[in-house]
């Protein structure tokens, strides 16, 4: 007869509590603010096209004239800064200097 009244009882607090956290949600005492942004969307990937030559870039871009060409692409993200170079300044005769500007830069507070 006890052991019955415990279960009674232990199931009644238990719906009772998920109750109360369904209708009272407590945590939300703990939240500050709501995100309302959209998700990101994602295309799917696509094949690469066919190549007539192992030698022949697939890319266009590579094709018309990205080999062995220098890129640097600055920008932020969230509330950091981003340096991305190619080929390596720190490799580079000469722009020694930049590498540490570069480091210095993206280490600044905005």
């Amino acid at each position: 007869m006890r052991r019955r009244v415990i279960w009674i009882v232990l199931a009644v607090l238990l719906v009772g509590g998920g109750f109360g956290l369904y209708w009272f949600q407590p945590w939300k005492l703990f939240t500050s603010r709501t995100v309302n942004e959209a998700l990101p969307t994602f295309q799917a990937a696509t094949p690469p096209p066919e190549q007539s030559s192992p030698a022949e870039p697939a890319n266009a871009l590579v094709a018309s004239g990205m080999i062995n060409s220098p890129a640097m692409v600055r920008g932020t993200c969230g509330k950091g800064r981003v340096l991305v170079s190619s080929p390596h300044p720190e490799q580079t005769e000469g722009l020694e200097a930049f590498a540490e500007k570069a480091v210095r830069w993206v280490a600044a507070k905005n």
